[in-house]
């Protein structure tokens, strides 16, 4: 069986090299998306210099002790929130059940941490249940006052930050789904789009014809072939930055938090899943059928959609 030593650090370095090769070629039946691929290979790197540190000279070394304390906590000592716990579970599966495949260890420690986290869960060990609370919706006065902030635009940010928030609120698009939505994908006649959603699923999204985008993308849409003739290149992506490179899922959510703060809009959350939450409760104060807003948003579970039943705030 191959072991490997990670305080050699070319040794550390040639197994994440190795695992980084075998995942990036992503050659697999339903692969995975780019974002979840980043995020695997920073958190597996991120796992083998801890065991460089401590000095764990055998993947067979590694224990639910260690795989706790990677998983759960930060430098300062702090808790990651449950998502991160979730990637950093799932992408450290992915490498032990690479690993086996690859002799470099004979079992995965992850299935032991697991069962070890269930018996905790099962006999009190995390305490009271965490409260579950309603998505942040903005209120109507609260959407006045961000529309005041994007329209009307004038450079080509503000133009197609108009057009961007305007979509979402009139489709509860995901901001993944906006940097990956293509010119050839959307539809604007027929008022419809294509995207690929949540597990590679591509999914129909229908617009209505009194929404807010129906002014801002002929606005959009001329800026977009102005810039791109100005710069003298091309780009399939429908949003793009003035340089003509595609939005990026962190460019998307810097320019909403901007114009949400502008707005003064008072939520904890910021970015496009306060206005995704919105667009729904808006769409179903609108008498718009839950099953419509369920497949538009991508929802597999009909019970996520109804959360979106409380109303928007008046206030």
């Amino acid at each position: 069986m191959k072991d490997y030593a990670p305080t050699q650090l070319g040794t550390h370095q040639a197994l994440f090299e190795h695992f980084k090769q075998w995942l990036m070629a992503n050659d697999f039946d339903y692969p995975y998306s780019p974002r979840s691929l980043d995020a695997y290979v920073r958190t597996v790197g991120q796992f083998l210099q801890q065991c460089q540190q401590q000095e764990i000279i055998s993947l067979r070394e590694v224990n639910s002790a260690i795989l706790r304390s990677f998983i759960k906590f930060k430098a300062d000592g702090s808790k990651y929130a449950i998502n991160s716990m979730n990637i950093r579970t799932a992408a450290l599966n992915l490498f032990f059940a690479w690993a086996m495949d690859n002799a470099y260890t004979q079992d995965n420690p992850l299935l032991d941490y697991q069962a070890t986290e269930k018996e905790r869960k099962q006999f009190g060990g995390r305490g009271g249940r965490k409260p579950v609370r309603l998505p942040s919706v903005l209120s109507l006065a609260e959407l006045d006052r961000l529309s005041d902030c994007i329209m009307p635009g004038e450079n080509f940010n503000q133009v197609r930050d108009a057009f961007l928030i305007t979509l979402i609120l009139a489709t509860g698009i995901r901001t993944e789904e906006i940097t990956r939505l293509k010119v050839e994908q959307f539809h604007f006649e027929q008022k419809y789009f294509i995207v690929l959603g949540k597990g590679n699923k591509e999914r129909l999204v229908k617009f209505h014809s009194t929404s807010l985008c129906e002014t801002t993308y002929p606005a959009y849409q001329l800026k977009r072939e102005t810039q791109l003739n100005k710069l003298k290149t091309i780009s399939p992506y429908l949003f793009i930055t003035n340089r003509g490179k595609p939005m990026t899922t962190r460019l998307v959510y810097q320019q909403i938090s901007h114009y949400l703060t502008q707005a003064e809009v008072n939520t904890e959350r910021r970015g496009g899943h306060t206005l995704r939450h919105t667009a729904a409760s808006l769409l179903l104060n609108n008498n718009v059928p839950i099953t419509f807003i369920q497949q538009n948003f991508g929802h597999d579970d009909l019970k996520t959609t109804i959360r979106y039943l409380h109303l928007i705030r008046h206030a």
